[in-house]
């Protein structure tokens, strides 16, 4: 008896194990399935101008843009006595004492003949040192305690200049430096640094230094191709990194103060050529016509590395108060946005392409 049922267990476990053996398994592929990008919310263009500060369902969720509290440990925010958030930019801290950031964020440009067309022999006007108030944080720059006062239009900072912790602070400014072709002719060269009156320390986590993507800086025949980020396993996923403010339609923005970062995508150039009048003054801030159409050549925008981006969020739209924001690709930066949508047309649900200079001329300041 005992003999048949070991005989029997045996053909019971021979049997499973045939058809273990025969069963299906699933296959694995190799390489990773990416989703496709969205496709672009090609909105109609509003008009007439007033319905730009309209505010609409879907604004208030700008909450979603917020980076996380480690991301882009770099970013700074550059505030002037003018209270106006349109005046604003951000920077990139790349050493202890110094931040990068553009030229316009740091200058201002003045002609003696107001009404003239060109800008005949113009001023570069620095702005002084006592304007500035350069912000760092790790995720929030409320940190730092603001006060507005009614009467003078201007802030006054208290407490220590580092908060508890130093991971959050402000330090105020003893130079400015500008690159030597800023001029409001044109859209290149738009580059130029702070030095801090007192050093920001790194501590490797909240507070690092710029990682930027120094073998495309200095290697004129590497070229990073942006279009790249549209190619299936072999992305490389951009964003642009700055700081939430208020939009034409949004006043009240849940992210205003904090981190956030746009999904960036590389666009053709009559985009931003279309809406130049959106996002360049042609008047007073220097986005000259005809160097815009200069630009409509390929080969002129190869030379002045000028680029065009755009992104395609349903909320959220890089205005003009994120000029210095980083190009971020790869977790390394390849550039800064020189122009974004103007104050007047800063909505986040109607996002405008945006220009954006590459690193090519980064080694002067290095």
């Amino acid at each position: 008896m005992i003999v048949f049922l070991v005989l029997l267990y045996g053909v019971g476990c021979e049997s499973q194990r045939s058809t273990s053996s025969s069963t299906p398994q699933t296959y694995y592929q190799d390489t990773t399935n990416y989703f496709d990008e969205p496709e672009l919310d090609n909105r109609p263009r509003r008009k007439p101008e007033k319905e730009w500060n309209v505010n609409e369902p879907g604004a208030e969720f700008t909450i979603n843009l917020m980076a996380g509290r480690l991301q882009f440990p770099w970013l700074v925010h550059i505030q002037l006595e003018d209270t106006r958030e349109e005046k604003w930019s951000v920077g990139n801290l790349i050493t202890s004492e110094h931040v990068v950031t553009t030229c316009r964020a740091v200058a201002t440009f003045t002609t003696v003949e107001k009404r003239a067309r060109y800008w005949h022999e113009p001023n570069v006007t620095l702005m002084p040192v006592t304007a500035f108030r350069v912000l760092f944080c790790a995720i929030y720059i409320r940190d730092w305690h603001l006060t507005v006062l009614d009467k003078t239009r201007k802030y006054i900072l208290h407490g220590d200049e580092d908060s508890e912790g130093e991971a959050s602070g402000f330090r105020r400014v003893k130079d400015v430096v500008i690159h030597e072709g800023c001029t409001p002719y044109r859209l290149d060269h738009d580059l130029g640094v702070l030095i801090l009156q007192y050093i920001i320390f790194p501590d490797k986590s909240w507070i690092n230094w710029a990682p930027w993507a120094y073998i495309y800086a200095f290697h004129k025949n590497k070229k990073f191709d942006f279009s790249l980020s549209e190619t299936l396993g072999k992305r490389k996923v951009c964003y642009v990194a700055s700081f939430g403010g208020t939009y034409q339609n949004l006043q009240s923005n849940y992210a205003r103060g904090y981190k956030v970062k746009y999904r960036a995508y590389y666009a053709d150039w009559n985009l931003c050529a279309d809406d130049s009048a959106l996002i360049c003054n042609t008047s007073y801030i220097g986005c000259w016509k005809d160097f815009i159409h200069y630009l409509d050549d390929p080969a002129n925008r190869k030379v002045t590395e000028i680029q065009c981006f755009t992104t395609r969020a349903k909320v959220g739209s890089v205005c003009d108060h994120d000029r210095g924001a980083p190009l971020v690709c790869g977790g390394k930066i390849f550039g800064l946005v020189v122009r974004g949508a103007l104050w007047d047309y800063c909505n986040d649900l109607y996002p405008l392409p945006f220009i954006v200079q590459l690193i090519s001329n980064l080694p002067f300041i290095l």
